[in-house]
């Protein structure tokens, strides 16, 4: 069953950095530290520009976002 939740639902935990909302503390704590964590590496990196990326998702959107048209 697929339950809507609802940004005045006072079980939610908020990132305070983001939209992010979830009902348990300890996958807000992870998600703090996927996203938002300033000393994870960024192990990613742009060969066009160099700039750094956390996550290869993050380096694939940035390659399509800014060099779409170089890339074909």
């Amino acid at each position: 069953m697929h339950k809507k939740y609802h940004s005045n639902d006072p079980n939610l935990y908020k990132c305070n950095l983001c939209q992010y909302t979830t009902r348990e503390q300890q996958l807000l704590d992870e998600h703090y530290q996927f996203r938002h964590d300033p000393n994870r590496p960024k192990d990613h990196i742009c060969y066009v520009c160099g700039k750094t990326f956390h996550t290869s998702v993050q380096l694939e959107k940035h390659l399509i976002s800014m060099y779409y048209s170089q890339l074909l």
